[in-house]
């Protein structure tokens, strides 16, 4: 899937070979109870993020001859959980961080979460969660 037929990836970034396009969920730099973290810490925990939402994907991501059908692999919006320091982190062209990775670095995909951008409530309040920060 393109750029142009692909409404969530406003980041200018398009994967090639296996790789896929993340944006990690955001962690909050003040705690529930009203602590304020320190800019690294929360850098680091931002790093350690193992849970987000898959952006883009290139043609060539999770097609082996593994027994991986089209109708299996997963499509842009899709909530997945990755490896804790899987890829390399980027910035987008709308200024938001994202994680490109092999596929073979998204560990499962999470069926009872709200697809990013089709409910932008419920989204929001997943994105806001961070909960797999280290």
């Amino acid at each position: 899937m393109t750029m142009e037929n692909n409404p969530l990836n406003t980041s200018g970034i398009e994967p090639f070979e296996f790789k896929v396009l993340v944006r990690p969920d955001e962690v909050k730099s003040v705690t529930k109870g009203g602590i304020m973290l320190a800019q690294q810490t929360v850098q680091a925990m931002q790093f350690a993020i193992c849970k987000g939402t898959m952006i883009a994907l290139s043609p060539l991501a999770f097609n082996y001859d593994g027994g991986i059908t089209e109708s299996d692999v997963p499509q842009p919006g899709a909530r997945v959980l990755f490896a804790k320091y899987a890829g390399g982190e980027v910035e987008g062209r709308d200024g938001k961080t994202y994680r490109i990775m092999s596929d073979k670095d998204i560990m499962a995909f999470l069926t009872d979460e709200t697809p990013f951008g089709l409910v932008d409530e419920a989204v929001a309040t997943v994105l806001d969660e961070g909960e797999c920060a280290a």
